[in-house]
């Protein structure tokens, strides 16, 4: 990165599953939407465990949207008419 400039200037969105080794994508969510930095960047939780229950979690966390994986036909045009369109 360049001198000065932040990873919002880098990145747009950031698409994450909840099941990942060392932190789950909901704690991942949370971490970022406390962080002054990174609190505005829009965070997507596209997994295969997304029902009503985690829903609900992904809401307590602030996840801009959650997709369940087999929904993958709805998933690019989401991101490019919601997150990515003035980009």
């Amino acid at each position: 990165m360049a001198e000065g400039c932040t990873i919002t200037e880098y990145v747009d969105i950031i698409i994450t599953d909840i099941e990942m080794p060392l932190m789950d994508g909901l704690t991942l969510c949370r971490k970022l939407k406390e962080d002054p930095g990174l609190g505005s960047l829009p965070v997507v939780i596209y997994s295969s465990l997304v029902n009503e229950e985690i829903a609900s979690k992904c809401q307590a966390v602030h996840a801009d949207d959650w997709f369940a994986k087999p929904q993958a036909n709805e998933l690019i045009p989401m991101l490019d008419g919601r997150f990515l369109e003035n980009t």
